[in-house]
């Protein structure tokens, strides 16, 4: 009997665990789903990298704090703007082709920023244009990912498929920045 005790307690402690971890099914059966998830991950961190550097790099060309809170207002429209339009966009055109088209951009912005970066002190126009097309690029991908989702897994997986696309978006939110600093 002294047994039974500390049996329970180590079934009610998997039961616990096994509420509390995510259901990666999805990510098992869809090799599809995984490279989108590859990929989210991947962009997710430079974008968020991305989001760090380019106030870092405002701050150094300029020293002046206010110009560098206005990345926030050049970045708002085009992410407004790409946000609402292009939901509607994705839910007309194949998203795997622009979900593409979306990476190239992003890549090329990013390329961008590093070649500025390197031949010196850019004009602060130029980081602007380019803040603002990291914000639109980054916000029309994250519409036409999320929209591919109930695509590439099981109906009756796209409840969890999404929670964990959400999880490792928010990961990535948290992890990029830190290698970006």
């Amino acid at each position: 009997m002294g047994a039974r005790p500390g049996l329970d307690r180590r079934l009610n402690l998997g039961r616990l665990l096994r509420s509390i971890t995510p259901d990666l099914a999805p990510l098992r059966e869809s090799r599809d789903y995984r490279l989108l998830i590859t990929g989210m991950a991947v962009t997710g961190l430079g974008t968020q990298a991305a989001l760090v550097a380019l106030p870092y790099q405002v701050y150094v060309t300029t020293h002046e704090p206010v110009l560098v809170g206005l990345i926030g207002l050049v970045e708002l429209g085009p992410l407004i703007a790409a946000s609402l339009v292009g939901g509607a966009y994705a839910d007309r055109v194949d998203r795997r082709k622009l979900l593409l088209l979306c990476q190239f951009a992003l890549v090329a912005v990013s390329g961008a920023l590093a070649a500025a970066a390197f031949l010196g002190d850019p004009p602060l126009w130029l980081l602007y244009l380019l803040a603002a097309a990291l914000a639109a690029a980054g916000a029309l991908e994250r519409v036409s990912r999320s929209s591919i989702v109930p695509n590439v897994v099981r109906p009756e997986s796209v409840r969890t498929a999404i929670a964990t696309s959400f999880g490792i978006s928010q990961l990535t939110m948290v992890v990029g920045p830190a290698l970006a600093a």
